[in-house]
C-alpha cells in the first residue's frame, strides 16, 4: 500500500482538488488548508484553498484570500480561484491572460474538473482547442 508522506504540498494540493471536483467541500477545505501551511507563500496553494472556500459557500474566507494574493498571484492561479465562485466571465478573463502568457499550468485545462463549469462556453472551447493544437 503506498502511503502519503505528510509533508508533501503537492500531494496534498492534489488531494484537494480531488475532493473539491467530488464536491467534498470539508475534505477539500482541510487539504488546501494544509497544502498552504506546508508552503506558506505559495499562492497557488492560497487560490487552491480560496477555490474551496467559494466552492463550499464560504465566500468571505474566499474573497479574503482574493485580496491577500490578488496583486501578486499568476493569471491562472486567479482563474482557478474565481472558478471556485463558479464566475464564468472573471474566470475567462484570467485564464485567458495565462493562456497568452504561455503558463505551463494551463496544459491541464482541457481535462481539469475544476474548470468544466465552462462547458460549451465558446471562448472557453477556443482556448481549449488552441492548447490542444499546440500539444500535438
Amino acid at each position: 500500500m503506498v502511503r502519503l508522506d505528510p509533508s508533501f504540498e503537492s500531494a496534498r494540493s492534489y488531494l484537494g482538488e480531488a475532493y473539491l471536483a467530488k464536491d467534498q467541500f470539508a475534505e477539500a477545505i482541510d487539504e488546501c488548508r494544509t497544502a498552504a501551511s506546508l508552503s506558506p507563500g505559495s499562492l497557488s496553494s492560497q487560490a487552491e484553498l480560496g477555490a474551496a472556500y467559494a466552492r463550499s459557500g464560504d465566500k468571505k474566507a474566499a474573497l479574503e484570500i482574493l485580496k491577500e494574493i490578488g496583486p501578486n498571484a499568476s493569471a491562472y492561479d486567479l482563474a482557478f480561484l474565481q472558478a471556485g465562485f463558479r464566475d464564468p466571465d472573471a474566470t475567462l478573463v484570467f485564464l485567458d491572460k495565462a493562456h497568452a502568457e504561455r503558463n505551463a499550468r494551463i496544459v491541464n485545462l482541457p481535462v481539469h474538473p475544476h474548470f468544466a463549469f465552462l462547458g460549451k462556453n465558446a471562448k472557453f472551447a477556443a482556448i481549449v482547442d488552441d492548447i490542444k493544437r499546440k500539444l500535438h
